[in-house]
């Protein structure tokens, strides 16, 4: 029985499938085979393990590489999504999860391509390597892999100590990529030329992987979509409250684990646990904005054995290329679900800018608070409900999305030898929008875009739809392929890179344009408010 998204291919692609075997180091994998022309066609290979099941005693612990299996494995379905709590599942979820998925498009005389390994978001908490379909992607050049990692208290629980250090979601794309580098040679893959790229957290695991010495040799390039590793929700520092260990507390007091003898007790009593009553007892301590247990500063793995700051002017990562960008309205998509046009007032605007004041700048929460409500908020004349509100947001996409994006890209280009850097703002408004209109151009916006998904078979993408996720397809292979997302130029724009002087970046309308400095002012003012008030 060939997968759900295997049939799907065959809807767009108008031919019947076939079955295709492919000989790995671990042994042999059937897959699925479409013709897309005269010679050519479409493989698809899904549910890979790539690692050994993350269970028992190999529960928060480090990944083990996957055994070799005899005779042929179906590699036709995907494998379970990593385990996550929701009110209403949509996909099975298995402790046992740890597989890889994988669309290429070729010949019968292919050559090696370059290979490009999706990251997803889901606030390190939710979602799968199955949410995204790399067909269109694959159709280009690539070999597009998509993966599992552990999430949640799974894939992050930290003590802050050898009991559990941590990490454990990245090192399991870390084997992904040692997986690759083996393996990928059977899927016409290039294993010396990887380009890893995600969204949110996986933007941020995409930043993190980038400079941890642990993936070092395994990465030639990335981009960063909505997430990088130098935001605040992106990384646990050895300063930030409330710690990693605090956090494990909380769920082993949820579940009768013992919190006073001590962190091997605490981690050998969570190991023993029910899944479902482990997986519950995180979500009830998660925040709005995602899983309390996100990636940490730790040797006892060394994945990130210092901050992240700390690793970039030391050089980590300066031999990767690198693509960072943002949407536009980030943060607006939070104000579709919790605005109130009846209760959002100047003093609610006031009080919302203060509290974010005082989370970001310790030092001098009420002097910053002034200073960012005059730029955000007062700057307005005659302000409706919905302009406050969106004024808010505003300042979240900015503390959470752009600065950082800034800030990371201005600490890499501060090395004179680092690979190129390219920065971006994803500002195309599609009438297909899944969000209101007045969201504007929301946070996970471009990412049909990404996938190619106006070509798919919705009948409501028009034909700008197509041109922009054109471009943006074009512009993400070719950093693959070429090293540079428009060698020879794209829609009559060239993508200058980012450097300090110059600061440009590549806004993505339904022209794109080269423009410079992203919101000089307000990031202007947040540096100098950080660097002031920071903690």
């Amino acid at each position: 029985m060939h997968s759900v998204v295997a049939m799907l291919i065959v809807g767009v692609l108008g031919a019947a499938a076939e079955d295709v075997v492919v000989t790995t180091k671990l042994g042999r994998l059937r897959g699925s085979r479409v013709s897309t022309g005269p010679s050519t066609y479409l493989d698809t290979f899904f549910g890979i393990p790539f690692a050994k099941p993350p269970v028992g005693p190999l529960r928060f612990s480090p990944t083990q590489p996957a055994e070799p299996w005899d005779g042929t494995r179906d590699a036709i379905d995907f494998g379970p999504a990593c385990p996550q709590k929701h009110e209403t599942p949509t996909f099975p979820t298995s402790e046992d999860c740890l597989t890889l998925n994988i669309h290429r498009h070729c010949s019968a005389d292919c050559q090696p391509m370059p290979v490009m390994m999706w990251i997803h978001g889901g606030g390190f908490w939710e979602n799968s390597g199955s949410g995204t379909n790399g067909t269109e992607l694959a159709m280009k050049g690539v070999v597009v892999v998509s993966v599992n990692y552990r999430l949640d208290i799974l894939g992050f629980l930290s003590t802050g100590d050898d009991s559990s250090p941590g990490n454990y979601g990245l090192l399991d794309l870390i084997q992904a990529l040692k997986w690759i580098k083996e393996n990928i040679a059977s899927f016409h893959g290039n294993p010396d030329d990887v380009t890893i790229f995600g969204e949110s957290a996986g933007g941020v695991l995409s930043s993190q992987l980038r400079i941890s010495p642990l993936a070092k040799g395994l990465v030639k390039k990335a981009i960063m979509e909505s997430g990088v590793t130098m935001a605040t929700w992106a990384v646990s520092l050895p300063t930030t409250t409330p710690t990693p260990l605090s956090q494990a507390q909380a769920v082993a007091a949820k579940v009768g684990c013992p919190t006073d003898r001590g962190t091997s007790a605490l981690v050998s009593c969570l190991k023993g646990q029910p899944l479902d009553t482990l997986i519950t007892a995180a979500a009830s301590i998660r925040t709005d904005y995602g899983s309390k247990f996100i990636p940490v500063v730790e040797t006892g793995f060394g994945v990130l054995p210092k901050p992240p700051e700390q690793l970039i002017l030391e050089g980590a990562g300066a031999d990767v290329l690198a693509i960072r960008g943002c949407t536009r309205d980030e943060s607006s998509i939070d104000m579709e679900f919790w605005f109130n046009p009846n209760e959002y007032d100047l003093n609610t605007a006031e009080r919302e800018t203060m509290n974010r004041a005082a989370s970001n700048f310790p030092r001098g929460p009420q002097e910053a608070g002034r200073a960012l409500f005059k730029e955000y908020v007062q700057s307005i004349s005659q302000p409706t409900s919905q302009q406050l509100a969106l004024a808010v947001a505003q300042l979240d996409t900015d503390l959470g999305f752009n600065y950082p994006m800034i800030h990371e890209s201005q600490l890499a280009v501060s090395n004179s030898s680092a690979a190129r850097q390219y920065v971006y703002q994803f500002s195309y408004l599609s009438p297909n929008s899944n969000h209101p209109q007045w969201t504007g151009v929301p946070h996970t916006a471009e990412i049909p875009f990404v996938f190619g998904e106006p070509f798919g078979n919705d009948t409501n993408w028009t034909d700008t739809d197509r041109r922009v996720s054109t471009d943006v397809m074009t512009m993400w292979t070719n950093l693959a392929k070429y090293g540079d997302p428009t060698p020879q130029g794209v829609s009559k724009v060239t993508w200058g890179a980012y450097y300090k002087a110059t600061q440009f970046y590549l806004k993505f309308q339904e022209t794109p344009s080269l423009d410079n400095h992203l919101n000089r002012q307000r990031m202007d003012l947040l540096k100098s408010l950080y660097e002031r008030f920071g903690a």
